[in-house]
């Protein structure tokens, strides 16, 4: 059996004991800043979780969508989350617990559609929260530099991209 992070698992039924290869299931943990980085993320920032979010329920016929693009206006909510989680609302279980299958994305938010559930299942209903940096403007300058200033600006911008690419946070 092979398992590589490019290729996946790859099972040959010949090289098993009874020549077929059982099913298998994988998980992918991607670096911070990924397209479906998902929390909890290890950092020594400022970073903080907003409250559980929940704009949708699961009484559709498609599943249960947790998209971020719905839940901007929450406080504490920022443009560019570091992480997402997922949990079930009736028993707080963690999405990667439950056996539903969910894409959970930082860009998009959380998505698990009835159609993609094993034996007919349906999707549970679930709240996210997502993990955003503490950057409260930028960086201070103690060199006499002015807020205005596009050598300001673009320390500003450094930092914020750090922010959110490494989670490497100014205070």
């Amino acid at each position: 059996m092979e398992f590589s992070p490019t290729l996946g698992l790859i099972c040959h039924g010949i090289d098993q004991e009874n020549g077929r290869c059982s099913d298998y299931r994988v998980r992918y943990l991607c670096r911070r800043g990924d397209e479906f980085a998902i929390g909890p993320t290890q950092s020594s920032d400022t970073s903080q979780w907003t409250e559980w979010i929940n704009r949708d329920s699961n009484t559709g016929t498609v599943g249960d969508t947790e998209y971020l693009y719905r839940a901007r206006g929450t406080p504490g909510l920022c443009r560019r989350p570091l992480a997402i989680e997922a949990r079930t609302v009736d028993g707080k279980v963690p999405s990667s617990e439950t056996g539903d299958v969910v894409r959970l994305s930082v860009r998009r938010g959380f998505i698990c559609l009835h159609r993609d559930q094993p034996n007919g299942r349906k999707c549970r209903d679930y709240e996210v929260r997502y993990k955003c940096p503490g950057v409260s403007g930028g960086v201070t300058s103690s060199s006499g530099v002015t807020a205005g200033s596009t050598i300001s600006k673009r320390v500003s911008r450094q930092a914020r991209f750090m922010c959110y690419t490494y989670g490497l946070c100014c205070t």
